[in-house]
């Protein structure tokens, strides 16, 4: 689950590199939009759960993905480091991406804890399982798009 996310995010951006920055724009808007309905609708929330609960995921999506970001920052280092570094350097990174790989899941159960109060446990799972349909749904969808457009490029 955790590779298919920045996977995700490097093949959007790619995409993002062929489109002017409002398309970008717009197809983010649009994929928030669609996640916001996914999730709203295999949770079957209420408008009160809905209100509780999305200023909370919101919340920890951003935490989720500035720690992601410090990843990806961290593996470049590390990859840098790999090649042309000591010994030293190569363990003080991978120190630190073990760090943040343990602030991840700590940033996880911080939150499941929260979900728990603003939602029914059956929801906090069904919660977890969205995610993952969600995710795997939304790369699906933007690699039938891929396809399309190879295909139109085709003579």
């Amino acid at each position: 689950m955790n590779l298919r996310l920045p996977a995700l995010f490097l093949f959007y951006g790619m995409i993002g590199w062929a489109y002017a920055q409002n398309d970008v724009t717009a197809a983010r808007e649009q994929i928030e939009a669609f996640r916001v309905a996914y999730y709203t609708r295999e949770l079957s929330l209420t408008s009160e759960e809905a209100q509780r609960f999305w200023p909370v995921y919101n919340k920890y999506a951003d935490e989720l993905e500035a720690n992601r970001e410090r990843q990806r920052d961290t593996q470049a280092q590390l990859r840098q480091a790999f090649t042309g570094g000591t010994d030293a350097e190569v363990e003080s990174l991978l120190g630190k991406l073990m760090q943040l790989r343990q602030e991840e899941v700590a940033i996880t159960v911080q939150y499941h804890a929260v979900f728990k109060e603003v939602l029914p446990i059956r929801k906090v799972a069904m919660l977890y399982k969205a995610e993952t349909d969600f995710k795997r749904k939304l790369l699906e969808h933007l690699q039938e798009r891929r396809q399309e457009r190879l295909q139109q490029r085709r003579p």
